[in-house]
């Protein structure tokens, strides 16, 4: 498959097209080119013989429908919801149940059909819960019957279903019929919008259709709103899925399912849209009858680790940050990540079956220049469908002459011995021609476009930089150069020159319209964002660099937060502190009390023992007495002193524990520092400006 060259000094990388019914990857933040390669893959895989079905969430996969695939094949545009498109309807799902002897493939429809229409209401959509069983129970009874049932239908059963149980219980247990006539009104709320009703007209959706020759066909969603999005995107995936299960074993490719901008279809667990079902049957069963699934997205994070462990090629682009980059470099050489830390646009790693190569992408045949609006698509004749796309016409034979034609823009002329370098061989190269018989280099206009982006989020200005847009030929659509192209260019060239067209003031006015639209979609600035702390970062400022400026908030948070504890605490240690001093001089008394009394008592059996040796008669009772007070004393000591240290270990304690608060206080500041997060921040149309144009001559003649 052709989707492009290998950097110099790599092998150019092998992509056969029975490669893809192993499912494939795409990563790339915006501006990698990643939509560029999922647009080649199109191409390459309708030019092979295998049809596709392109989800377009954006409208950027429109496109195709524009543009010449090399080949005439046949065409399908779904816009569900509107006239735009084919009459298809999406809703035939509910009438065309698949076959009831396949068990596990009746279940799955039933699960998939019902979940997609709760997702209008936001009920709960599991399995086991009342809305689902209710839903299903319907769809079943209708199935099995062999009727035909519409949303119209369903909704009025759902009131009172045609069954009088769920399970073991009655129905008015499960579900109550006030819930019910509650779930039944929130439907019939989409049953009379417009929109819906648009996705039940038409004939069936048919993969049968797509597979009968090679064709093409695009599911248009980006004039729908997230909730119809999901609800189109799903009833699509599951027809297809529910097809699939019925197909003989292929080991080539008969039917690619790409989708662009797939972050919303298979997100990690516990999220489980409507659409994650259908593709992970896809993902686990699909490459046994040759159902090959491309996902893009910009991250890995956006797609469940299951989908991605079955995708046996990924291409990974450009990526945002280091974060970024480490989750799709597990188990990468050490090659791999130092390529990764800095892949120009358009280039991609790509990592399958042990290998690791570079890959920069071909141009695309299609034309691109941003999404398409609903009034941009190609008009459909009533009742047509699957046509045939028109052959592409001749292009006439167009005279040169030995001058550059006169223009009121300045001209450069790109370096002979870079243009069909990888730096410029994807553009280059789709309009090379034999050199000439007397040597003369051959030479095309382009029209340069430079351009002022101004990146802001209220009264924060995020980013300005300039960017370079080229248009070749000149109307053609708009590409952006690799980085450094102002150095590959220079002040004059020999040779003959094809003539100039498209250039004038008027026809700049209306090129500057494109330029801006396509950058205003295309262009993204990444700022980093600490809710917490109530902080963006600013012009210039990288993740690092901001990290430590909130880092340094949550230091002066912590240290606000501790002297609050130190103050509280430290009252309660004065407290002690004020009891431990009255403890100490009452010990003191004590021990005084004490060791007089041990005196008196030393003195008092001293005269004793003296009497008793001299024959004065003397009684006992007084020693008695003052050894009963000395005793008394020395308790009285010995308690004061063990309430001494408690009250030392109680002090000890408060301070022990005031540390242990105070690091605790701090750990929990200095772990929010986690909750940093990215946003891409978007243009709008006066953010942009164009600064210059510059007439570009390009030598289209092959070096010798």
């Amino acid at each position: 498959m052709d989707l492009g060259k290998a950097p110099a000094g790599h092998a150019d990388p092998v992509f056969d097209a029975a490669d893809l019914t192993r499912h494939t990857v795409v990563f790339g933040s915006t501006g990698s080119g990643k939509t560029g390669l999922v647009v080649d893959l199109v191409e390459e895989m309708v030019g092979a013989g295998v049809s596709v079905v392109a989800i377009d969430p954006k409208g950027d996969l429109a496109r195709l429908l524009l543009g010449p695939l090399g080949q005439e094949v046949p065409t399908n545009l779904i816009a569900p919801g509107s006239r735009a498109g084919d009459a298809i309807s999406l809703l035939s799902t509910l009438s065309s149940p698949p076959d009831p002897d396949d068990v596990e493939g009746f279940t799955q429809a039933l699960g998939d059909v019902a979940r997609g229409v709760l997702s209008l209401t936001g009920a709960k959509g599991g399995p086991m819960d009342p809305p689902q069983l209710l839903v299903t129970g319907v769809l079943d009874a209708a199935w099995r019957a062999g009727e035909p049932i519409g949303l119209h239908d369903l909704v009025v059963r759902l009131v009172d279903p045609p069954f009088p149980r769920i399970g073991a219980f009655p129905v008015d247990t499960v579900m109550p019929r006030a819930d019910r006539m509650k779930l039944a009104i929130e439907l019939n709320g989409w049953l009379a919008s417009p929109q819906l009703a648009g996705f039940a007209e038409g004939r069936p959706l048919d993969p049968d259709e797509w597979v009968a020759r090679p064709s093409l066909t695009v599911v248009y969603l980006a004039h729908l709103d997230d909730t119809l999005r999901s609800l189109a995107a799903g009833m699509v995936l599951s027809r297809v899925a529910t097809w699939s299960r019925r197909q003989p074993g292929s080991e080539r490719p008969r039917l690619g399912v790409v989708l662009d901008e797939a972050w919303g279809y298979c997100p990690p667990a516990p999220r489980d849209p409507v659409t994650k079902r259908p593709l992970m049957q896809l993902a686990k069963q699909g490459r046994s009858v040759g159902v090959a699934l491309v996902s893009a997205t910009q991250n890995p994070v956006d797609l469940d680790y299951a989908l991605l462990s079955n995708a046996a090629t990924w291409f990974v682009g450009r990526l945002a940050t280091p974060q970024d980059r480490e989750k799709v470099s597990d188990g990468a050489s050490a090659q791999a990540r130092q390529w990764l830390a800095d892949l120009p646009k358009r280039t991609f790693l790509v990592r399958r079956s042990g290998r690791e190569e570079l890959l920069v992408t071909r141009n695309c045949r299609t034309p691109l220049g941003g999404p398409l609006t609903l009034a941009d698509l190609p008009r459909r004749e009533a009742g047509a469908a699957m046509a045939p796309r028109p052959a592409a016409p001749a292009e006439p034979t167009i005279a040169l002459s030995p001058t550059p034609p006169a223009s009121d823009l300045p001209a450069r002329w790109l370096d002979p011995s870079v243009a069909f370098t990888p730096r410029w061989s994807a553009i280059v190269s789709p309009r090379a021609v034999d050199r000439r018989t007397d040597g003369a280099t051959v030479w095309e206009p382009a029209l340069l476009c430079r351009l002022k982006l101004k990146f802001d989020e209220g009264r924060t200005v995020v980013a300005e930089r300039e960017e370079l847009r080229l248009s070749f030929p000149i109307g053609s659509g708009w590409v952006e150069p690799a980085e450094g192209a102002d150095d590959d260019l220079s002040r004059d060239g020999d040779g003959v020159y094809a003539p100039l067209e498209g250039v004038a003031k008027k026809d700049r006015d209306r090129l500057a319209r494109d330029v801006i639209e396509e950058v205003l979609r295309g262009e993204t600035e990444q700022q980093w964002v600490h809710d917490g702390c109530k902080l963006r970062s600013t012009t210039g400022e990288g993740e690092e660099a901001f990290r430590a400026r909130v880092r340094a908030v949550l230091e002066d948070k912590a240290a606000d937060a501790v002297a609050k504890l130190e103050g509280k605490v430290r009252k309660e240690v004065e407290r002690l502190e004020a009891k431990r001093a009255k403890v100490e001089a009452s010990l003191t008394q004590k021990k005084a009390d004490r060791d007089s009394r041990m005196a008196t008592e030393v003195v008092g059996a001293g005269e004793t023992l003296l009497g008793l040796l001299f024959g004065r008669k003397r009684s006992l009772t007084p020693l008695a007495s003052r050894r009963g007070a000395t005793m008394k004393a020395d308790a009285a000591l010995d308690r004061a002193e063990q309430d001494l240290k408690d009250l030392e270990r109680e002090i000890y304690d408060k301070e022990a524990e005031l540390a242990d608060e105070i690091e605790a206080l701090r750990n929990e500041q200095l772990r929010r520092i986690d909750e940093i997060r990215r946003v891409e921040v978007g243009l709008e149309r006066e953010d942009i400006d164009v600064v210059d144009w510059t007439v570009v001559w390009i030598p289209v003649s092959r070096p010798v």
